[in-house]
């Protein structure tokens, strides 16, 4: 996550998945309103839609909508360089969550460079770290999502990005639709977890080549493009679980929170209409607290 990368969203409705909401493809902005792009690579952005059905009825849920590219960042274009994801899920108007639980996305990163902040919170080193939370220790939920309430929509934007003085490295997340519970009533060797059921997940990431210069958005590439929509990785949940033990994965204390694999937490009705609500992107926009990834 960049350190200028934040969203205030505006809700807006409209009836088309292809509707453009952005200047950069229909979810990002143009790089003099987005605060963190000097360029982007490509002139339009990939796609990635997925569908959301639920396990047991076959019911179609929602969509899962994304944009994404890579760009060399501000305030030069030669200093910095990254990918850039913004989307979200859209629910179907008469889904709604099991009773005691919440949906949020939960991220987890495997970087060549560590974070800075993730360093901190996490005590990792600052280089090959393997995979860690996109989060802070206090809660899984990836820092920058936002919810809607008519009809139910969670936005996320994520704009990570490392200096070109750093050298050849990769950048690989995969993001997650958890719902988890509000209570920890989840009683593991004799403590109590918050239970984290995960609905399904996809990969996304940047290379960042330095043999070309001078430095710009072509150092950078898809690593990969957004993919891979479907039951979560054993990395994603040995990750997660490890470090949301209660002690921070060894290096720190966290909150306590079980991962599994589970995508029964939807009360679908017959009948409903897949209304398109989305957060739109930065209309508006407030600093973020810190940088995590």
């Amino acid at each position: 996550m960049s350190l200028r990368s934040a969203i205030l969203p505006v809700l807006l409705t409209f009836t088309c998945a292809g509707a453009a909401l952005g200047a950069h493809g229909r979810y990002l902005l143009e790089p003099q309103a987005s605060g963190d792009v000097f360029e982007y690579t490509s002139e339009q952005p990939y796609f990635f839609d997925e569908q959301v059905y639920d396990s047991e009825t076959g019911a179609r849920i929602g969509l899962m909508t994304f944009d994404f590219d890579t760009y060399s960042g501000d305030p030069d274009g030669m200093t910095l360089g990254g990918g850039a994801l913004a989307g979200g899920l859209l629910l179907n108007t008469n889904a709604t969550i099991r009773d005691g639980y919440s949906l949020h996305f939960v991220q987890i990163v495997t970087a060549t460079v560590s974070g800075t902040i993730s360093m901190q919170q996490w005590n990792l080193p600052s280089r090959d770290a393997g995979p860690y939370p996109d989060a802070r220790p206090t809660d899984p939920a990836f820092a920058s999502e936002r919810v809607g309430t008519d009809p139910p929509a969670l936005s996320l934007v994520d704009y990570p990005r490392r200096a070109f003085a750093g050298g050849d490295q990769e950048w690989v997340a995969e993001l997650g639709l958890v719902a988890y519970s509000d209570d920890a009533f989840l009683e593991i060797d004799g403590r109590f977890f918050r239970e984290a059921r995960v609905i399904d997940t996809f990969q996304w990431g940047f290379a960042m080549d330095t043999s070309a210069t001078p430095f710009g958005a072509s150092n950078l590439s898809a690593n990969p493009a957004p993919s891979g929509w479907g039951a979560p990785s054993a990395t994603y949940l040995d990750t997660l679980n490890s470090f949301y033990d209660g002690l921070g994965g060894g290096g720190t204390q966290s909150a306590r929170f079980h991962f599994i694999d589970a995508d029964d937490v939807y009360l679908p009705s017959p009948g409903g209409a897949l209304v398109l609500s989305l957060l739109a992107p930065m209309f508006g926009r407030r600093r973020r607290e810190r940088e995590i990834a």
